[in-house]
């Protein structure tokens, strides 16, 4: 039983509940921002009183989480930390985006603009989506490049300039 309790007091619990009291509320007036203020300062996470969120969002680490006005989420959808889903601007004809069931954002990732994310997507770390994803569809962000071919040695950084008996400074 004390399991259970436990799962109620966790900021993800929390923050989705205040969403879904503040969307309760709607007809009461600035009881939607009250929520949504509570929830920034529960959580570090803020969910717009407009959106509509499905059964079964689960916030693991809910902190830096932003839902903007007017997204559709799906039922059973995962958000990792840092991950933004909401229109590009804040203006009211810009569209906002649908995510469907099962998706997995993870962390520092981001659904900006009027697009449409499939079913069962996975979304990696750190990727921008700004299209329409089919469903079952997987991005990651491209592989790390590497700047400097040289590898890391100690040796490459004994000496100073001054201290060997050359100048490099001069060609």
């Amino acid at each position: 039983m004390s399991t259970v309790f436990a799962s109620f007091l966790t900021c993800g619990f929390l923050v989705v509940f205040l969403h879904r009291v503040a969307r309760a509320l709607r007809w009461l007036p600035g009881a939607g921002p009250s929520c949504r203020r509570i929830g920034v300062l529960i959580s570090g996470s803020s969910i717009h009183e407009s959106a509509s969120i499905a059964p079964g969002l689960i916030l693991p680490h809910p902190h830096g989480v932003v839902i903007g006005r007017r997204v559709t989420i799906g039922s059973g959808v995962y958000l990792f930390q840092g991950v933004t889903i909401g229109p590009r601007v804040a203006c009211e004809s810009d569209g906002a985006p649908v995510i469907g069931d099962n998706v997995h954002m993870y962390p520092y990732s981001g659904v900006l603009g009027t697009v449409a994310v499939g079913r069962n997507c996975e979304i990696g770390f750190g990727c921008p989506v700004f299209r329409d994803l089919p469903a079952e569809s997987v991005v990651f962000p491209a592989t790390p490049t590497v700047f400097c071919g040289m590898p890391f040695q100690m040796s490459n950084f004994d000496a100073h300039p001054a201290e060997s008996g050359t100048d490099e400074s001069k060609p």
